[in-house]
């Protein structure tokens, strides 16, 4: 016997929406938030990519714009949401 649990179609939405979110990113943005998936610093991220600092913290406020995320935890959720 099966037990109805109303949130399991709301996952599938927030799922749903976090990977088209996501698929609206460029490359760039893709690989960055990859990073703070995995859970590497922006100085980091930084060296990771090649590029200084100052541009990895623009490219991160971009993607939190984009994704319409509040918080870094809420690009963590998205991205694994979305199987980054």
């Amino acid at each position: 016997m099966s037990t109805f649990d109303p949130t399991a179609g709301l996952l599938a939405i927030y799922i749903r929406e976090a990977r088209a979110l996501v698929r609206s990113l460029d490359r760039p943005e893709r690989d960055v938030l990859r990073q703070i998936v995995a859970g590497n610093s922006m100085l980091r991220i930084s060296v990771h990519v090649g590029r200084p600092l100052e541009d990895i913290v623009k490219i991160k406020a971009g993607i939190m714009r984009k994704l319409e995320a509040n918080t870094t935890a809420d690009l963590v959720r998205m991205g694994i949401y979305a199987d980054v």
